[in-house]
């Protein structure tokens, strides 16, 4: 979920002016995306999320 997502990217410190956005599956389902650095280890979060109908989001 976004906001499992949101909770990481701030106890990461990812700032948020890193996570990318977009929509896939015709507009359906948005993603978010974030890469970092931490503890040594590369990390990449992603979450995904369905998109109202009707939500105007492209």
């Amino acid at each position: 979920t976004f906001t499992a997502f949101e909770a990481w990217r701030a106890a990461l410190g990812v700032d948020p002016g890193a996570v990318g956005f977009h929509v896939q599956c015709g507009s359906r389902t948005g993603v978010l995306e974030a890469r970092t650095r931490y503890g040594g280890a590369d990390i990449e979060l992603i979450a995904y999320s369905q998109v109202p109908a009707g939500a105007g989001v492209a």
